[in-house]
């Protein structure tokens, strides 16, 4: 409103919510709007299927796909942050060097994985839905779904962080019996359902142990870090010099004059002479 009125104003959002929505009401006049892709199409280069699977084999499943190879970089995504941590801890005792990406995560931390992931130190990111929006990585060639979305609109932002700028993809959805409606909410959603693959090698009626369980550290508000981390350099030196301060102040104090105070205690009285006796 604080701006001129012979302008244009131009929003741009990955998606339309509906808060995105109630702000376009309240800057925008009439606006246009201009849709690049439907919000169910799913990218012509990302081929996608569907493999069914217990939810115990799941993490054997992820490692089976991943040790067949044919990918630069693969993006896992699961349902919760405990989730994260445990495949990726599985991951990497199956040798292949994974990270987890959740968001109980500090952003120190999360910056540290991201640039870790992007420079290769890892080629496999293990991560909850924080991940399916924003996350711009040009060559994830794999994306798996080793836990159904909660809603079919994630499914397509999950897959999407594959075949980036005009790259080829494929996306993989686990499926386990409990998630039947998941995939067919999905399948709706797209008009039509992924197609079922074959994973040769895979042990399908194998029994598998359950992940160990992890314990999800929250972080841990600044305030606090700060303050047992202890002050830094620059606050040192500010009590340092303060100190110095008061201490000269107090020094001042302690002059006095070099005349001595007369003493208010009277003088004591001269002894008389004791008297003779007469004989």
């Amino acid at each position: 409103r604080a701006t001129g009125s012979e302008r244009q104003t131009l929003l741009f959002s990955a998606t339309l919510h509906r808060e995105v929505e109630v702000l376009a009401e309240h800057v925008l006049r009439d606006p246009q709007r201009i849709e690049t892709d439907p919000p169910n199409k799913i990218v012509r280069s990302i081929r996608d299927g569907v493999v069914r699977v217990k939810p115990s084999a799941k993490a054997a499943m992820v490692g089976h796909l991943l040790k067949l190879g044919g990918f630069e970089r693969a993006l896992v995504f699961v349902a919760s942050r405990a989730r994260a941590i445990q495949f990726a801890e599985y991951l990497n005792g199956q040798g292949l060097k994974s990270l987890a990406l959740q968001g109980a995560m500090s952003q120190r931390e999360r910056k540290r994985v991201l640039e870790d992931y992007r420079a290769g130190k890892h080629r496999i990111l293990v991560a909850t839905d924080i991940a399916s929006r924003g996350l711009d990585i040009d060559d994830i060639e794999l994306v798996v779904h080793a836990d159904a979305p909660m809603d079919p609109l994630d499914y397509v932002h999950r897959s999407g962080r594959s075949a980036r700028m005009g790259r080829s993809g494929k996306s993989v959805l686990l499926v386990s019996d409990e998630e039947v409606p998941r995939l067919e909410a999905l399948s709706e959603f797209l008009g039509g359902k992924p197609q079922d693959i074959d994973v040769p090698g895979f042990d399908f009626e194998g029994e598998y142990a359950p992940l160990p369980s992890v314990i999800v550290k929250e972080p841990r508000p600044a305030s606090k870090a700060k303050a047992k981390r202890g002050p830094s350099k620059g606050e040192r030196e500010k009590r340092r010099q303060k100190g110095e301060r008061v201490r000269e102040a107090k020094g001042s104090f302690k002059v006095r004059s070099s005349k001595s105070k007369p003493s208010k205690r009277p003088a004591a009285r001269p002894k008389s002479a004791p008297r003779k006796r007469k004989p």
